[in-house]
Parts: C-alpha cells; structure tokens; sequence
C-alpha cells in the first residue's frame, strides 16, 4: 500500500473548482489475476477493448459503456513465442501488430479487429527475418498522429554496425516504401531513440552519444528519412559544448516541427542545470536551439530540503504538450529508488536504471511498464522502495524561450512496487487535468489538478464514487473520450478497470 500522503500544495493561492464526476467500475474477474499483463487498446464504436495477456494466453476483452463485459475473446491463433505486440485504434476498427518466432525466423504480422474484439482478417505477414542466434526483439511499429501512415522499425545489432530497416505503410497495411541503412554502433556509447513518423510518412529519430558508459551524453544528432527517399540524412546538433541527458521528441505536424528537449549539464558528471530545446523545421531544413537555466527560486521551489545545486538530479521528462502555435509543455517527475539488504539503503540514481545496454530504444527501458504483482519485492534479501514525487511544469514558446512554470507538490512511496505512484494526464475543455493518488484518513482517493494555458493549476473537487477496496493505477490510464478517461486498478487480488466521465 502507499505509505505517505501525497500533497497537492501550489506556488500561490487559487480557486478551487468543482467538478461533477461518474466513476464506473468493470467486475473483477478470477483469470484477470495481479500477474497479468495488459493493455488499454480504445474505444471502438462505443466499445473499449482492453488487451490481457497471462502467461502467453492472449484475448482481448470487450466492454460497454457501462464497463459491462460483451465478450473475451481468445487470440489463439497468436504463436506461443509472440512478443512486442502494438496497437493502432481507429473509430471502427483496431489493428494488431505483433511479432513472433519460429525456430530462427521472426515474423512480423498484422490482424484488424473489430468493435466485440472479433477478427476481422487472416493474419498478414510484413516482414521476416533470419536471425541466427541474435536477439529476436527487432520490431516494432510507429504510427502517424493522423494514422494514416504506419512504419514498422527493424534495428539488428551485429558486431559495430546496427542493421536497421523500415518499412511505410498505408492505413490498409499496403507497403509504400522499403528503406534500409547500415549505422555505426556502440552499445555502450550510442542510444537510437525517439522514433517517430510524421503526418507525411516521414522518419524522424535521434542518435545520443558519449565518451564512456557512466557519463552524459555530448553529442545529438537527428536522422531524418523522407517518405519516399532511399536515404537517410543525419543532422548534428549543436549542443554548445553542454552534455545531455536521455532526450525527448515529438513531432508538431502542424506546424512541421520535430522538436527535442532535455536535461542539460556543463560537466560530465554534473548536476543538472537546465533544460536544453532545438527545434527543426521539415520546411526550410534550419534548427534552432535554446538552454534555460534553472535560477535558485526555480530550485527551491521543487525541492525544499537537500542542496538546492542537486534539486533536479533526479527529475525526468515525462510529457511534451504541443501548442498550436508551436510551443509546448513539458512536465518531468522526481523520482527514484532505493534498495536495502539489510545494511542500510542504497540510491539508485540514473545512472543504474537509465544508462545500460537495453537502452536503445523502443525496445529498452520502460518506466512506465506495469510490474506484475510481487508481495515480497525483488527478493527474500533485498528490500526495493519507490519514490514518485514533485511535478515540474514549463511552458517554452516556438523560438525556445520560457513563458511561466509552476510545481505541484506530492509525495509518494511505495516498499511492493511502483504500479500506483506517479500520476497521469488528459485534456478536457481547454485544461490538462493531472491525477494521482492520495490517502486521506486511511482512504484512498485520486486527487485532480487541471493546469490552465497560462500556467495556473486548479484544485477540483475529489472524484465521487470511489470504492475503499479498489487501488488505482492512474499512470497506466488512457483517455478514450473528448471527457472519458479509463484508469486501471485492483481489488483484492484481480485487476479490473475504471472509466471516469467528467
């Protein structure tokens, strides 16, 4: 359970606004235990399919409006060696992209789905490969933000060289282009990440580099791949002598943007000193780029105790926002871990979970992967604790400079895992609303935040309805609706889902 109080105290005195909202619980299942992976797919014509997972027996399980269970459907045809699986939601239809293997062949295929979770398709293969006896995870697929473009990822790593292949596809599975290049690799020097498609079918990705294993990364660079093009272009950029740390994108199709944020350090080592922004513009091939430091009232106020030098050690960009005037909003979290065996805690910093050799990726680490229920922690030995707390949130133009932050304060911890710490986000009537638990008087209750356009963060009313025996899992929630947010949580020893309508 959650052992301290998460507090929502705010840099300055605002209005407390009252909110009407339903909450509507699914009926928890026996099959549906604690150790079952699962994921929220969306809402097909009024249905929302939730995709569950225990122990390589797959279905998707489809609810009603009322959280009502219509069907369960069993994937049987899925092979029992099936990994990496993706979804790809559309107003009537859902498109499952999984890969799997047969003694040294991995497959890439695809199904369509539809509103009961029944299969609409034969299964259609994309892509094959002969793997000998390295890694079998070499797939996965990215979608446009209008999905009407689909690329699946293909990285191999062999020797110093790293293989990777893509292949576009319409939103009817149709190829449109093969693409292939060979890259120079490190595994323990270089981070392929961030890949992403845009509304044109373009690539876009990033290369970080760096000296050794254990320091920051002093080189950026932005790859490139038009949707047609039998290339690959790579542009460097211009950190300014300043090292980074793991870097976020996101495209703004609107205005044609592949934007890059990060954490910034002036040594090697260091402590973090501010928040690193470039921004590419697709149309005229320029890239600009700024740092915003962090003064000492901006430190103070994320952290009230320790060194105020150290206070965003352990922050980490969770979410960018995007503008329509091409600015955008980032959040980033404190949060780390501390282990015990028994002789006092150790702090796990970045520098155990973050840099290692899985993190090339999207097939490397995770922070927001569910950990499947474990009463007695990592083992007998060995005590894990979880800390999930501040919120910073900034607001950076188009030419990357600040407009305003503010903090929202929480205090979170758990000894079992970290499965109900953290907290999610969704937008609704021109607000993001930010939600996490807290425990108020031994009852567990999701607290709502809404942060307005000019930087202000609303105190809503608590969430009615809320059931003493349910446990939320709130960063594992997806909203489904312009005012419908599914949140999943546990009873006793089953998971089961919520659905909130504001």
């Amino acid at each position: 359970m959650i052992r301290r109080f998460c507090t929502a105290v705010l840099l300055f005195c605002l209005p407390v606004f009252s909110f009407s909202q339903i909450v509507t619980y699914s009926e928890p299942l026996k099959g549906d235990s604690r150790d079952l992976d699962f994921e929220i797919m969306g809402k097909v014509n009024g249905n929302l399919l939730v995709f569950k997972n225990t122990r390589s027996d797959y279905a998707i399980t489809a609810y009603d409006n009322q959280m009502k269970i219509k069907e369960t459907v069993a994937l049987g045809f899925l092979p029992d060696k099936t990994f990496n699986v993706n979804f790809i939601t559309y107003p009537d239809f859902i498109y499952l992209i999984y890969q799997y293997q047969k003694k040294k062949i991995v497959y890439c295929a695809a199904i369509k789905i539809d509103a009961d979770a029944k299969v609409l398709t034969q299964p259609v293969t994309i892509d094959s490969t002969d793997i000998g006896n390295r890694d079998n995870k070499i797939y996965t697929a990215i979608n446009s933000e209008d999905k009407q473009k689909i690329m699946i990822v293909k990285m191999q790593k062999q020797s110093s060289k790293l293989n990777l292949a893509t292949v576009l596809l319409d939103n009817t599975l149709q190829s449109i282009k093969r693409s292939f290049q060979d890259f120079t690799y490190n595994d323990n020097k270089n981070v392929f990440d961030n890949f992403l498609v845009d509304n044109d079918g373009d690539l876009v990705f990033t290369i970080s580099s760096k000296l050794s294993n254990r320091e920051y990364f002093n080189q950026l660079a932005l790859v490139t791949k038009s949707a047609l093009a039998d290339t690959f272009s790579t542009k460097n950029i211009d950190l300014k002598e300043k090292y980074t740390d793991d870097i976020i994108a996101k495209i703004d199709n609107v205005n044609k943007h592949y934007i890059l944020t990060t954490f910034f350090y002036t040594e090697k080592r260091g402590n973090a000193q501010g928040i690193y922004a470039a921004t590419y513009n697709k149309q005229n091939d320029s890239t600009i780029s700024s740092s915003i430091s962090f003064g000492d009232s901006v430190r103070l106020a994320v952290k009230k105790g320790g060194n105020k030098k150290e206070a965003f050690n352990d922050f980490a960009i969770k979410n960018m926002i995007i503008k329509k005037d091409g600015g955008y909003i980032l959040m980033a979290e404190d949060y780390y871990v501390q282990q015990s065996n028994g002789n006092g805690y150790n702090h796990l910093n970045r520098w155990d979970y973050f840099y290692n050799s899985l993190s090339m990726s999207p097939f490397g680490y995770n922070p927001y992967y569910y950990n499947p229920y474990n009463p007695y922690g990592f083992n007998n030995m060995q005590t894990t604790s979880y800390y999930y707390k501040n919120i910073f949130v900034v607001s950076i133009d188009k030419f990357g400079n600040p407009e305003w932050n503010n903090v929202l304060y929480k205090d979170q911890e758990d000894d079992i895992s970290d499965n109900a710490l953290s907290y999610a986000t969704f937008t609704t009537g021109g607000e993001i609303h930010l939600l996490f638990n807290e425990l108020i008087k031994r009852k567990q209750v999701i607290i709502d935040n809404s942060l307005t356009a000019n930087g202000e963060i609303n105190i809503n009313a608590n969430l009615n309805g809320l059931n003493k025996d349910y446990e939320f899992l709130p960063r594992f929630g997806k909203q489904v609706g312009a005012k419908q947010f599914i949140i999943p949580c546990t009873y006793r020893n089953s998971i089961c889902f919520a659905k909130i309508d504001y």
